[in-house]
């Protein structure tokens, strides 16, 4: 079941309506997606796994924080900031992200990317 969260009352804004671009982001995101999970399969054949989570990691981050400055400089404040805000960005980041992707590599020596 999909809820769409909105602050209209009693129509629904052209902002929360789907469009074609949002389609082709998605498409194109599954895209890069399929084959960065089958890159990865090829190369666990050639590196070991922890060396591709490194990497992984590695990469993910410094082309993170360019980006987010690039595009989302207005919207960056240290005011919010604190324990909580630095806590969750740890648990999503290493946690939740770091142990996801150990989990994806480790399912990908066993078993086929296409199925």
């Amino acid at each position: 079941t999909l809820v769409i969260k909105s602050n209209a009352t009693e129509s629904i804004s052209s902002a929360d309506q789907a469009s074609m671009l949002g389609d082709f982001i998605m498409m194109v995101s599954a895209l890069i997606l399929a084959i960065k999970i089958l890159f990865i399969k090829s190369s666990l054949k050639l590196v070991p796994s922890g060396t591709i989570i490194l990497w992984h990691d590695l990469i993910g981050v410094l082309w993170f924080i360019p980006v987010a400055f690039l595009f989302e400089r207005s919207q960056l404040s240290m005011e919010y900031v604190d324990g909580s805000v630095l806590g969750g960005l740890a648990y999503q980041g290493i946690i939740v992200g770091g142990m996801c992707f150990a989990i994806q590599t480790t399912l990908l020596q066993k078993y086929s990317a296409t199925r």
